[in-house]
């Protein structure tokens, strides 16, 4: 969708490679904290996040680009 890797979304959100793999994988858990640094990281590269109670349907779309 963005075009970022894992090394790229890290940075972002302030958070290590392993630590983003691990998660994308399964083998951790991570904190509100984290999944929070994870959206608002996604959410600065242009990602909005459609919350359950909008009528189409809970899901992520990117944002218009400015004109």
């Amino acid at each position: 969708m963005l075009g970022i890797d894992q090394f790229e979304l890290g940075r972002l959100a302030g958070l290590s490679v392993t630590g983003i793999a691990n998660i994308e994988r399964g083998a951790s858990k991570p904190r509100a904290t984290t999944l929070h640094s994870i959206q608002s990281a996604l959410e600065g590269a242009g990602v909005t996040f459609i919350a359950e109670s909008d009528e189409e349907g809970v899901g992520v779309r990117l944002r218009k680009a400015k004109r």
